[in-house]
């Protein structure tokens, strides 16, 4: 499990990374980014009627990101942190309990 953490975290680090020299290595405008995420995140309303993540991709998350006027390769970034961390999500569930 320990191992599973570090190279998660070490992957979000590259992730991390890519996303804030799609920034220019400019901080104020990954800030930006961060939050403009972090609202789309938090007010997404998700469809009843969902079949996949992309799906609600292509129809609710890069539109939404879109309309916050991010980057059509920082959304790519940012859609391959999500995809990362669900499957992480998923792999930790799977774990068997202690």
């Amino acid at each position: 499990m320990h191992f599973s953490l570090l190279f998660h975290d070490l992957k979000s680090f590259h992730f991390q990374t890519e996303l804030f020299e799609a920034c220019e290595w400019d901080e104020k405008i990954l800030e930006s980014i961060i939050k403009k995420v972090a609202h789309v995140l938090d007010n997404m309303v998700i469809p009843n009627y969902v079949r996949d993540f992309s799906y609600l991709q292509d129809k609710v998350l890069v539109p939404a990101l879109k309309e916050q006027k991010i980057e059509d390769n920082q959304i790519k970034i940012i859609i391959k942190y999500i995809e990362h961390d669900s499957k992480f999500v998923a792999h930790i569930l799977d774990l068997p309990e202690n």
